[in-house]
């Protein structure tokens, strides 16, 4: 530590020169060591609260089916309390830009529209839930896995790339859409349904 402390503090010598925070930070780290083999650290305000944000939402099949099961049950009693009624199936995408587009064979479009922009919660569940879906639908679905494995065993790379051309062409489609029929939300790739959601 004292070589890199040195380094970037553009100093010479043994014994840097360290401001008074991380003077104490070094030595509460250095005294949180025991030589029983584990090792207990102490964080700071800072660190405890990265601690304590949210798991990583993994794009996979398990995350878009829990966000798929927390968007049901939150749409569900959004439209309970609004009174709008959960059928027809109400269609929400997410365009480039970010904007949650709302489809479906509704007349009642704008006003599930308004919900989105009056309940936060409500947007980031549906953009959250669309933006892992799409990419955990373009992971799962496509060859991505297959390529990455196969590259990463392979002798001859090159051979590797030349075979899954057509995920680097940009041609491939990845449309994917979320649909709450008032009971369940389904998560739907290129017109297939892919995940549903428990609720």
């Amino acid at each position: 530590m004292n070589e890199i402390s040195n380094l970037a503090s553009g100093r010479t010598g043994s014994n840097p020169i360290l401001p008074p925070t991380a003077k104490a930070a070094s030595a509460r780290a250095a005294a949180t060591v025991e030589d029983t083999g584990s090792a207990r650290v102490t964080l700071s305000a800072a660190g405890r609260g990265l601690a304590s944000l949210p798991e990583v939402m993994l794009p996979n099949p398990v995350t878009v089916r829990q966000l798929a099961t927390d968007l049901a049950r939150l749409a569900g009693k959004i439209f309970r309390e609004a009174n709008v009624p959960p059928t027809p199936a109400v269609e929400f995408t997410t365009d480039s830009g970010g904007r949650i587009n709302v489809g479906g064979d509704r007349a009642d479009k704008a006003k599930i529209e308004s919900l989105l922009a009056e309940n936060p919660e409500f947007e980031r569940a549906v953009r959250d839930l669309n933006a892992i879906s799409s990419h955990a639908h373009a992971i799962h679905t496509q060859g991505h896995l297959e390529f990455s494995a196969e590259y990463q065993a392979s002798d001859d790379p090159q051979a590797v790339v030349a075979k899954y051309s057509n995920l680097f062409s940009g041609g491939m489609r990845n449309d994917v859409r979320t649909v709450f029929d008032g009971d369940r939300v389904d998560v739907v790739g290129n017109g297939q349904r892919w995940v549903t959601s428990d609720a």
